[in-house]
């Protein structure tokens, strides 16, 4: 691995429980920068990335994520040497608990906040997303696992995970998602994930995960029309799976930490990196 940019830098990992309108906001920021040219973000906005729309809709993801017992939510945080306690969030992974949902219901929407989204969202996007793409990747998962009894709510999913581009290739995504990986093996369930471009597939398959299944998303006709599934405008979704015994036998979960990297095995709740 290339050698840090960031000298004198460690890298906090913890769960978020209960966050500050300062630490929500960072976490807000970290999804804002890091998803900014997202494919899946440009279809569910259709192409309206106003601040308003894109914090609103991941303010409901995060706080789906906070839900105890529905999911949660790890930030990595960058201390640099030159100001000791000082911390500024430079990662999020937000996970769907087995068992948990994202706005399945009535229930669930009035637990993120989405009534107060959706007019931000729009009336004829608003039914597209809860209508046809919440379904169409509730579908796909529903292939991957079509073992009888066995449901895509039972597995930890990984919802969401980003990381600013200066704290990128470090280390940093692989430490927000080991502690739910070491569980997940520990207890035998299974950790689902999704790629939605080309180098974020690649990443999954470098760190061992493989390739379920896929989906493609078609946009609102204009006008609003129904989505065309033979016309242009779709985006592809890969359904993944990390298999937690790699943790135990892939070189990238095994090797030992080296300078400049913050690959290492986090404790359940809180590790510390150094970058330097």
């Amino acid at each position: 691995m290339r050698p840090s940019p960031l000298k004198g830098v460690c890298i906090h990992v913890r769960r978020l429980v209960a966050p500050s309108d300062e630490e929500f906001s960072g976490v807000l920021r970290v999804m804002r920068i890091a998803f900014a040219k997202d494919p899946i973000l440009q279809l569910v906005l259709a192409g309206d990335l106003t601040a308003a729309r894109v914090d609103g809709l991941h303010a409901c993801y995060i706080r789906s994520g906070l839900i105890e017992g529905n999911g949660e939510v790890w930030v990595a945080e960058a201390e640099r040497s030159d100001t000791p306690g000082k911390r500024e969030i430079v990662g999020q992974a937000m996970w769907l608990a087995p068992g948990g949902q994202f706005i399945a219901d009535e229930r669930g929407q009035e637990a993120v906040g989405w009534a107060a989204y959706a007019p931000v969202m729009g009336d004829k996007q608003e039914r597209w997303f809860l209508d046809y793409y919440l379904t169409r990747f509730a579908e796909m998962w529903a292939r991957c696992l079509p073992s009888p009894g066995e449901q895509w709510s039972s597995t930890y999913r990984l919802s969401k995970l980003s990381v600013l581009p200066e704290h990128q290739d470090l280390g940093v995504a692989s430490l927000l998602v080991r502690p739910v990986l070491e569980r997940g093996l520990r207890a035998g369930i299974r950790i689902l994930g999704q790629a939605t471009n080309e180098r974020s597939l690649r990443v999954y398959e470098r760190v061992g995960a493989r390739v379920l299944d896929t989906a493609d998303f078609w946009p609102l006709l204009p006008g609003g029309g129904q989505p065309a599934e033979d016309g242009p405008g779709a985006v592809r979704i890969w359904a993944v799976e990390l298999n937690p015994g790699e943790l135990e036998r892939h070189a990238h979960w095994t090797r030992a930490p080296t300078n400049g990297s913050a690959v290492a095995k986090p404790r359940e709740l809180v590790n510390v990196v150094s970058l330097d």
